[in-house]
């Protein structure tokens, strides 16, 4: 190679990489701010179904309609309002014979019967009616209870407040920072704003402890109490000299 070519592979070089001394350094300073309010539920959901066997499966479907019919009845004859209620599933599906222990090679399973299943999704405002609607779903046969939620008609409003009061501890922090540090702090260059909780509290119910309840039986306990918004927010400040 030639002292003319390797002359201009070294300037290239030198021209294309970047030199660390030129870098500029970061600047800026971040903060993060997050906050959290509490407000008391006003909403819940409740699924309440029905779940029977039957020899075919037209007779578990009809006895399945039966059983659902008589608990849409007692919910509206409790105080639930025909809005407040909604078809969430419904299914049909066979039951097999289980493998006998001794079963030989050329065993095969054949069906016993067939379950049906079908709940109903309520949604009310009528926290303190709650419990009541419970038992006279039980009471009714329903044998399906569970996924029992709370949570907040208008969570926007609770988030907006939760996030402004993030946003402001995050300016806060800067200002303590930068004090601390000697430094001037500048405007805003960057804003992200971290997702949010939903907003919703959910209680565990065991349907069937639930299910094996008596007419005469004390009412379950409910208590929705208070639903907590979270939000969270990080800052980018320049740094003035």
């Amino acid at each position: 190679m030639s002292k003319s070519w390797l002359v201009m592979i070294l300037c290239t070089a030198l021209v294309s990489t970047p030199s660390l001394a030129q870098t500029p350094p970061n600047t800026g300073l971040s903060v993060r701010g997050e906050a959290v309010v509490s407000a008391p539920a006003d909403r819940a959901s409740l699924m309440l179904g029905v779940q029977n066997s039957a020899e075919d499966a037209d007779s578990a479907v009809k006895e399945n309609n039966r059983l659902m019919q008589q608990l849409n009845k007692a919910l509206l004859k409790a105080g639930v309002a025909e809005k407040e209620l909604s078809t969430a599933n419904f299914s049909v599906q066979p039951q097999w014979q289980p493998r006998p222990r001794n079963a030989g090679q050329d065993w095969k399973p054949q069906i016993v019967g067939y379950q049906a299943r079908a709940q109903l999704q309520l949604k009310t405002t009528q926290l303190t009616k709650v419990a009541s609607f419970i038992q006279a779903a039980i009471e009714a046969g329903a044998n399906l209870v569970g996924q029992l939620s709370f949570g907040l008609e208008d969570n926007e409003a609770v988030y907006q407040q939760a996030l402004q009061q993030a946003t402001e501890r995050a300016r806060q922090h800067a200002l303590v920072a930068a004090q601390a540090a000697g430094v001037n702090l500048g405007a805003i260059q960057h804003i992200e704003v971290e997702p949010g909780n939903p907003g919703r509290f959910e209680m565990a119910l065991a349907a069937k402890p639930m299910a094996r309840m008596s007419s005469d039986a004390s009412m379950p306990v409910v208590a929705p109490g208070k639903i907590d918004v979270r939000a969270g927010v990080q800052l980018q400040f320049k740094i003035n000299p």
